[in-house]
């Protein structure tokens, strides 16, 4: 059994919020506790990708590929639960989880250190079962909403809240906020009232909204979505970030080739990790973007960047071959790396790019990690 004493001690990360990091032990045993969570209490997260696929399916009322919007209004209502995780009432959540008794004896001993300690508030980020036991805890959370709101669509995103209901003008803005923000108080928790939005979507004129970090615009009747205003100034702040880096370091070769990697990894989609798969940067996190505006901005943003780097001609052009499209500038998202798949001696060349040194029997494992050593 792992004491709260050891997971107290687990690495903390101070943003602006606390984020839990278990050791390679532990993430083992937080896995296998959060299979049994999922497969006893029969928990099944949607996917960001199913969510925005259904939100723009439900806009074109068809295939989520259509882009024509019909002659249908609604509202739409956006919140988030302020300060999650920290203001779940955890004494509760145990009640729940004890009461229900069907997780293993050695799981709810470890869950039970967790609960009764007074140096974590609520359930703390990071632990794989974190979410898992979030859900237990909003188990009755969406019933509510549905029953009190009765939305054509309603989903939640860990916290994030999204409601599509055919417009009703019987209720008001404060109407909808009133009722979500009570139903959260029956779970101890708060609305943020800052990120809580209700907005018309209607065909007489431009429409817009923002979630899980897309945009969606409904323009003379067609549906374009996009990068959400504040993921691409993120988007691009990371950027820059990486060009200064390259502008005040000696600018070795060493140093264009991260520089190279790091943008290549921000712009393509990559799937890396051999044991998981893991899927991120802009192919993946931005597929369903059909508006070419915020990827206009970025390659000129980029190709600024560039030109005001003092570089070889071989060098300019391999970094604007990452932005260069074919027929539009959706293109840039089509492209993948996939550095699972790439050989040893295609592995090995970019770790001699990135001054890496592997001994001839290094597994592929072995050189993806210290390859996203050096690029983080």
């Amino acid at each position: 059994m792992i004491s709260i004493k050891r997971i107290s001690k687990t690495k903390r990360i101070k943003t602006d919020r606390t984020i839990y990091i278990p050791t390679e032990s532990e993430k083992t045993i937080y896995a296998e506790i959060d299979r049994e969570i999922k497969r006893k209490y029969n928990i099944r997260l949607h996917s960001r990708d199913t969510i925005i696929q259904s939100i723009i399916s439900i806009l074109t009322q068809g295939d989520y590929n259509r882009v024509e919007i019909p002659n249908i209004d609604f509202t739409i209502i956006r919140s988030d639960i302020q300060n999650f995780f920290p203001s779940i009432n955890k004494h509760k959540l145990y009640q729940k989880i004890s009461k229900s008794n069907i997780l293993k004896s050695k799981s709810q001993d470890i869950l039970k250190s967790l609960f009764f300690s007074n140096k974590i508030k609520g359930v703390p980020l990071g632990f794989l079962f974190s979410n898992s036991l979030a859900e237990i805890f909003l188990e009755t959370f969406d019933e509510d909403i549905i029953f009190e709101i009765d939305p054509l669509f309603y989903f939640r995103y860990v916290d994030d809240i999204i409601l599509i209901k055919y417009l009703d003008k019987s209720h008001t803005e404060d109407w909808y906020r009133k009722k979500v923000s009570n139903i959260a108080r029956k779970y101890d928790l708060t609305i943020n009232e800052r990120k809580t939005f209700v907005s018309n979507w209607t065909n007489n004129q431009n429409s817009y909204f923002e979630y899980l970090g897309y945009s969606f615009l409904n323009n003379d009747y067609r549906l374009f979505v996009d990068i959400a205003d504040e993921k691409y100034k993120k988007l691009e702040k990371t950027i820059k970030s990486y060009f200064y880096q390259y502008r005040i370091g000696v600018k070795s070769k060493r140093d264009f080739w991260i520089l190279y990697y790091r943008l290549k990894n921000r712009i393509y989609g990559i799937t890396s990790d051999t044991e998981k798969n893991l899927k991120y940067g802009m192919g993946f996190s931005y597929k369903y973007v059909n508006s070419e505006d915020y990827l206009d901005k970025l390659v000129k943003f980029m190709t600024y960047q560039i030109i005001n780097l003092r570089l070889s001609s071989f060098q300019r052009n391999t970094l604007f071959s990452l932005i260069v499209f074919k027929k539009n500038k959706l293109d840039i998202l089509k492209k993948r790396l996939n550095y699972n798949r790439l050989t040893h001696n295609q592995l090995n060349k970019i770790c001699n790019r990135l001054g890496i040194l592997t001994i001839k029997h290094s597994s592929k494992t072995y050189k993806i990690k210290n390859i996203f050593r050096v690029l983080q």
